[in-house]
């Protein structure tokens, strides 16, 4: 499905309402990876498949409205992570 997906938080931290991290238009897929490569469980993530190659690890459906899906989980930037959110507005 299409969307425009928003990253609503910054290294954990919400970002300022009108000065979101990222905007950024592509296709959602949720899939399950592992984690590392010597780790055997896999975890579903949600995708973000095009110019930004996002992924939200452990996703969880928060809201739903008419054309918005909103999403919280956990992302990996290096060997951290941090709690982020996206919103997603659906598109035709």
């Amino acid at each position: 499905m299409k969307a425009h997906v928003t990253l609503l938080r910054s290294g954990g931290r919400l970002s300022v309402p009108d000065r979101p991290t990222m905007r950024a238009v592509g296709e959602l897929s949720l899939t399950h990876l592992r984690i590392s490569p010597d780790e055997p469980r896999t975890v579903p993530v949600l995708q973000l498949l095009g110019a930004s190659g996002q992924e939200l690890y452990e996703p969880k459906l928060t809201s739903v409205f008419v054309d918005t899906l909103k999403f919280s989980g956990l992302e990996r930037v290096g060997n951290a992570w941090y709690a982020q959110e996206w919103r997603c507005e659906l598109t035709p």
